[in-house]
Order: structure tokens, then C-alpha cells, then sequence
């Protein structure tokens, strides 16, 4: 019965997978997030942050492509309601724990009332607490929002991670480019 925010951390490359097929994005995002997460708001999450990007890589701006994934996702009452007031809470208000409904309403936050991919990961990490998630998941509805280039370039020239670990692998921001561009052409 655990309703941890791991799936909506992670459910992102489904939503670039299928960013021209809602309904597949749909199915899949709900699959992604059972593996782990099988919680109905944590499947429900993970659908709808996919829902939301789908949405801003259509040109949809951010505010109404959240109203447009609520139902979408199918998102129960309680869930709906905290996502629904995240705009208007104080970041006083914001928990920002590892419980996927605090992540979804601090993430929303963030992407709602900031200007830029910047503002909004820095508000959301700043909140503190479960801030590497919470983090994550306003990153990738900002960046669908703002784009690449929006990332500021001193973020970039210092993003670097080994995979698969040990092996002496090191991926830099073109790689990553590179790894998202093939999975948006799975999708063709």
C-alpha cells in the first residue's frame, strides 16, 4: 500500500516514447509505474506527469496542460484536489516528502509559478526534504515546457553520470540529447 514517488521520478522517457500516441503513453505510463509503484495514485501520477508533457510538447501552456492530464490520468479525488491547490499553497505549506502526492503537488508548484526551467527546479529543490525526486519530476515538466535550451549552460557543462556504473562509461549533455532524441524516434 506504499504510495512512494519513485515511479513518477522515472516515468518520464515514456512520455518521449509515445509524445505522438496518448493513448499508448496512457497505457504505458500506467504499466511503468505498476512494476514498482503499484499504488493507484502512484500509477495515476505517473500517468499524469506524462500526460502534462505530452500536452507542452504540443504547445499546450503549462497551466492547461495540467487541467487537461487530471482526468486524463484518472486521478482520485484526495490526489486531484492536492494537485488542483498546488498552485495557490504557500512553499510553507509544501511537504515535499517521498509520498508521490506531496512530490505531484510540489512539482506542480514549481512548473506553475515560476517563468523558467531554472526558477522551478530551484524552488522545488529548495523545499527541501525529498528534494532529488521532487526535483526530477519538476525538471522534466519543465524541460518539456522550456526545452534543451533552456537548461542554463553552467548546469550543463557540469551534468555528467557513469552508466552502467563501473565501467568507466561517462555520459555528458550531448549524450543524454543524443539517448533522448532515439527514444523520441521510437515513436516513428
Amino acid at each position: 500500500d506504499s504510495a512512494g514517488n519513485g515511479s513518477v521520478m522515472r516515468c518520464w522517457p515514456v512520455a518521449l516514447a509515445h509524445w505522438e500516441n496518448l493513448d499508448a503513453l496512457l497505457v504505458d505510463s500506467r504499466l511503468q509505474g505498476q512494476v514498482t509503484h503499484p499504488h493507484a495514485d502512484c500509477v495515476a501520477g505517473s500517468a499524469f506527469v506524462n500526460v502534462v508533457i505530452y500536452h507542452v510538447l504540443h504547445g499546450v501552456e503549462p497551466a492547461e496542460a495540467v487541467a487537461r492530464a487530471v482526468p486524463a490520468a484518472q486521478i482520485a479525488k484526495p490526489l486531484r484536489a492536492a494537485i488542483e491547490a498546488a498552485p495557490g499553497r504557500s512553499r510553507e505549506e509544501l511537504v515535499n516528502s517521498g509520498w508521490v502526492r506531496h512530490t505531484l503537488e510540489s512539482a506542480v508548484w514549481g512548473l506553475l509559478t515560476t517563468n523558467s526551467l531554472e526558477q522551478a527546479v530551484v524552488q522545488v529543490v529548495n523545499l527541501g526534504n525529498d528534494a532529488d525526486t521532487a526535483g526530477a519530476v519538476v525538471g522534466a515538466l519543465a524541460g518539456a515546457a522550456y526545452g534543451v535550451e533552456a537548461i542554463p549552460e553552467r548546469w550543463r557543462q557540469v551534468l555528467r553520470g557513469e552508466w552502467p556504473l563501473g565501467r568507466g562509461r561517462m555520459w555528458r549533455v550531448d549524450d543524454l540529447s543524443a539517448l533522448a532524441d532515439r527514444l523520441v524516434a521510437t515513436s516513428r
